[in-house]
C-alpha cells in the first residue's frame, strides 16, 4: 500500500482546494461549460488515450505501476512539474488579489500561465503514453501529486481518458485513495452534473465559494468515508462554509 505522510497529504489537499476555490486555470477556461456543456457523455464512458490507443487498463500497465523500481529522473522532472504548477496559481491569486481578474495584469499573466499550462499537460500524456500512471512506486508521493494536479488542471476529455487509469491505480493501493474522488467530482463537474463525493467548490455569481450539486446527499457521508475523505462538514470549513444539505 502506497504510504502518505500526514503532512504531505494535507499539503497536497489544501494545494488542491486552494486551486479549485479560487480559480484555477482550467476552471477559468470552461467556466462556460460548467453551466452550457456540450458533452454530456459520462465519465466512465470513455476509454481512448490521447494518442489513439485504449485507456483501459490492462494487466500489463496494472504490472509497470506497481513495479517497485524507482525512477529517479521522472520523479524529479515530476516533482519540478508540481512545484511550477503551483508557483504559477499562487502567483495569479496574488496578481487577482492585488488588480482584480479583470485587469490588464492579470489577463496579461493568465495567458502566460496558460501557454506554460499546455506544456505541462503535454509532457504528462508522453510521460503516462511510456509508463501507465507515475504511481508512488514508480516516482514517490511528491511526484505522484505533481501528475494529479497537472492533470486536475488538463480539459475534461483527458481527464475522462485518464480515469481508467487512476482507478487502477487506486485499486492497486499505488496512489492514495482520495485523489480519485476529486478528479471524478471535477470531471461531473464539466459535464454540468451532480458531483459525487462533494469535493467541487465553485463561484458563484457574487464571486463566493459554493458547493457544486450532489446526488443522492443523503448518503453523502457514507461514501466520503469509503474512499477515506473527512465529513463533509469538517471539509467545508477549509472555505468558511457552513453544510446545509438539501432536504430530500
Amino acid at each position: 500500500m502506497a504510504e502518505v505522510t500526514g503532512n504531505t497529504r494535507r499539503a497536497l489537499w489544501l494545494a488542491a482546494l486552494l486551486v479549485l476555490a479560487l480559480g484555477s486555470w482550467a476552471f477559468l477556461r470552461s467556466e462556460d461549460a460548467v453551466h452550457t456543456p456540450e458533452d454530456t457523455a459520462s465519465p466512465r464512458g470513455s476509454s481512448t488515450s490521447p494518442a489513439g490507443h485504449s485507456a483501459e487498463p490492462n494487466r500489463e500497465k496494472a504490472s509497470r505501476q506497481r513495479t517497485p523500481t524507482m525512477n529517479h529522473k521522472l520523479r524529479d522532472e515530476l516533482e519540478h512539474l508540481r512545484d511550477a504548477d503551483q508557483k504559477l496559481r499562487v502567483e495569479a491569486m496574488a496578481i487577482a488579489g492585488k488588480h482584480g481578474r479583470d485587469s490588464p495584469e492579470y489577463q496579461t499573466f493568465r495567458e502566460k500561465g496558460l501557454e506554460q499550462e499546455k506544456g505541462h499537460i503535454a509532457r504528462l500524456v508522453e510521460i503516462v503514453e511510456k509508463y501507465g500512471w507515475p504511481g508512488t512506486s514508480l516516482v514517490g508521493e511528491k511526484a505522484a501529486s505533481g501528475a494529479f494536479l497537472v492533470l486536475q488542471h488538463a480539459d475534461v476529455e483527458l481527464q475522462k481518458r485518464f480515469l481508467p487509469l487512476m482507478r487502477a491505480s487506486t485499486e492497486a493501493e499505488d496512489i492514495p485513495s482520495e485523489w480519485l474522488p476529486l478528479l471524478e467530482d471535477r470531471v461531473l463537474l464539466y459535464e454540468g452534473k451532480k458531483q459525487i463525493y462533494g469535493t467541487q467548490i465553485t463561484r458563484s455569481p457574487a464571486g463566493t465559494p459554493e458547493l457544486w450539486p450532489i446526488a443522492d446527499e443523503e448518503h453523502l457521508d457514507e461514501r466520503r468515508a469509503r474512499v477515506g475523505l473527512e465529513p463533509i462538514a469538517d471539509y467545508l470549513k477549509r472555505f468558511g462554509l457552513e453544510y446545509s444539505p438539501k432536504k430530500q
